[in-house]
């Protein structure tokens, strides 16, 4: 089934082999909400999931044409959840941040760096964005920033927490393996048809985000979660494809996602871990 945050007309998907279970993330390709740089950090933000305390991990390959980079990134964004965020229209947008100690991964001091989301206000049209606080980041991509953390794929990641009031939190973040991909088009007349394969693991935790590069801005959309098997290969259903407006995008983005994911009660603060080990496929619009 689809469904969405919007609240789209459910629509059924046949799938003969692979049980698919499809999300629509983004109804409004404009609002930048639902932008969040979720391609530089593996983290879709979204206010309406509820979580107060939200610890990840990711390693993070991306491919285009003939080259790949890789980024390592670790964050920890605290919330105060009485402090709600509302858009000009009164709309949900987040909530403001806390800073409520200092936070380690793998011994290396995160630092504070600013939470700003950017989101459309409906009434006029207009993009605007605004400072939710601080987040703990740490975050190493060549060339843009080079913090002293490095992803390691099928292992753990540190994790140390010294609040200024109440006890300490230390715990080990299990990783998951590295996950490699490759994703193929064809098209025929107005009709895209495309195909997904990867070195399958067969993790319980799995999906695809299918996304696009903003025509004019360059600035990366998730539309669509895919959450199917691990299993290494994935026929892209043609409705997904041919219903996404291609006059807007330049480029599509297939994230593949290989995660662990779990939650730890600690006195009154729920905290939700993520570790995620992606693929971004970059590939031009056929």
């Amino acid at each position: 089934m689809i469904n969405g945050c919007d609240k789209p007309a459910p629509t059924e998907l046949v799938q003969e082999e692979d049980p698919l279970e499809v999300e629509i993330i983004t109804e409004d390709t404009e609002d930048e909400l639902y932008s969040s740089g979720y391609d530089s950090t593996g983290f879709v933000y979204n206010p309406s999931r509820g979580f107060a305390n939200i610890i990840t991990v990711s390693g993070i390959k991306t491919s285009y044409k003939n080259s790949t980079f890789s980024t390592s990134h670790a964050q920890a964004i605290f919330f105060d959840k009485s402090l709600q965020v509302l858009s000009p229209d009164g709309r949900l947008i987040g909530y403001n941040t806390r800073i409520l100690g200092n936070v380690d991964f793998n011994t290396k001091r995160a630092k504070l760096r600013e939470f700003r989301i950017w989101f459309k206000d409906r009434r006029t049209g207009n993009i605007k964005d605004t400072l939710l606080g601080y987040r703990h980041v740490l975050h190493r991509k060549p060339l843009i920033f080079d913090d002293d953390f490095n992803f390691q794929y099928n292992s753990s990641v540190n994790f140390d927490f010294d609040p200024v009031i109440g006890n300490s939190v230390h715990f080990n973040i299990p990783t998951p393996s590295e996950i490699n991909g490759l994703v193929r088009f064809e098209r025929h007349g107005n009709n895209l048809t495309g195909t997904i394969t990867w070195n399958a693991a067969h993790s319980e935790k799995f999906e695809i985000i299918i996304g696009g590069s903003h025509r004019g801005t360059g600035k990366i959309f998730p539309l669509y979660r895919l959450k199917t098997r691990d299993d290494g290969r994935l026929e892209i259903p043609r409705s997904l494809l041919n219903h996404i407006p291609l006059n807007r995008f330049e480029r599509f983005v297939f994230s593949i996602i290989r995660k662990k994911e779990f939650h730890i009660e600690n006195n009154d603060n729920d905290l939700f871990i993520l570790s995620q080990s992606i693929h971004s496929l970059v590939v031009d619009i056929p």
